[in-house]
């Protein structure tokens, strides 16, 4: 039998898989929220929570995945670029609460 990756690779891409996807999740739970009621409620301490959670599962697949291998530069990358992804989110769900902050302060 024959594979062009060994096994420790194959768990560890596997691993890293599952991470980016949980990234994904998390910063998509911030993006979903978006109307005032959910920023300024107690919807806002369950977005970050379910958020936070989501990412300690994902840093824990990327943590399993290193534990494999030495991951390569690629796989290093795709994982970067999914964090970043989630930190953007984050940037923009704190910015939309600011502004429903502002809003009902103003009101």
């Amino acid at each position: 039998m024959k594979h062009s990756q060994s096994y420790s690779r194959q768990r560890q891409s596997a691993y890293f898989a599952a991470a980016r996807e949980h990234y994904r999740i998390a910063a998509s739970i911030l993006d979903d929220a978006i109307e005032d009621t959910e920023l300024l409620g107690s919807t806002d301490q369950w977005v970050r929570d379910m958020s936070k959670r989501t990412m300690d599962k994902g840093r824990e697949l990327e943590g399993l995945g290193h534990e494999e291998c030495v991951a390569g530069g690629h796989a290093e990358a795709a994982l970067s670029r999914a964090r970043l992804r989630h930190s953007k989110a984050l940037d923009r769900y704190l910015a939309r609460k600011a502004a429903a902050e502002r809003k009902a302060v103003a009101v």
